[in-house]
């Protein structure tokens, strides 16, 4: 995975005239961070996705590996102070020096983070549809199923700037979703509950899920919140607290046996 930050696209657009450039094109499955996003609509320049088109300018893509060959030795005096470190702190050295700004820094990094816990989270959904199989679960390996492709469309979403579409997973809105999960007595005959050693080895992963998930979703808010605290990328937000809410309410369905069978 690929990743472009403003930094980066300053360092590489320093000689361009930005008023003529009309795109930026990145590679498939470029993170790219809502400062870079910012740099490039405040100039009115598209962002788009895909191989680069052979008529485009050496400044209508950028390279990950050029820009940091290019940033490690742009100095010749820190040559040797450079051998002494690692690549990868090499590199981390060089963007903190251009950028000069620690908090962006960390927002990348938080970036990055938040796509890693999305593929942890892909990765658990998988076992634990495995496992569901294994018991003959068919209807819960069916949902487990729907909500793994939904997780990947919001990190494609995120990766590529797009705007995640409201959540239906297995024909349920987001309303359906959210209320269910809030109001279990009214649909399922039970209250909210903590669960315990008891409830049995199909509600405890299922709650793995739903903590992964809302921990996922605290994460991605504390990179999408603006100065004042409210909350940008709300799309991205609400799909992920709906993905929690839908592993709760799949609780529900087992402890009743509901739907599940």
């Amino acid at each position: 995975m690929s990743l472009l930050t403003e930094s980066q696209l300053r360092f590489e657009l320093k000689s361009t005239d930005l008023d003529a450039m009309k795109e930026f094109w990145v590679e498939n499955g470029t993170v790219v961070t809502p400062a870079a996003r910012d740099f490039l609509r405040e100039h009115r320049i598209a962002l788009r996705y895909g191989e680069v088109p052979a008529y485009k300018t050496e400044h209508s893509s950028i390279s990950r590996q050029d820009f940091f060959c290019n940033v490690d030795h742009r100095e010749e005096k820190d040559a040797g102070a450079d051998l002494q470190m690692s690549v990868p702190a090499q590199r981390e050295k060089a963007i903190a020096e251009i950028n000069g700004e620690p908090e962006q820094e960390n927002k990348t990094l938080s970036m990055l983070r938040l796509h890693s816990k999305l593929e942890s989270l892909e990765a658990r959904i998988l076992e634990v549809q495995l496992i569901f199989q294994k018991r003959g679960m068919h209807q819960a390996v069916e949902q487990l199923g729907s909500t793994l492709e939904y997780t990947r469309e919001i990190v494609r979403c995120l990766v590529q700037s797009k705007e995640l579409e409201e959540p239906a997973i297995l024909g349920m809105s987001s309303e359906e979703i959210s209320q269910r999960s809030q109001n279990p007595q009214q649909y399922y005959g039970i209250p909210h509950f903590s669960v315990r050693l008891e409830h049995g080895e199909g509600v405890i992963l299922l709650n793995t899920l739903r903590a992964q998930a809302r921990e996922t979703a605290l994460d991605a808010y504390k990179i999408f919140q603006d100065d004042c605290g409210a909350a940008q990328q709300e799309d991205i937000l609400r799909g992920l607290n709906r993905l929690a809410s839908f592993f709760y309410v799949m609780m529900f369905q087992m402890l009743t046996r509901k739907d599940l069978e």
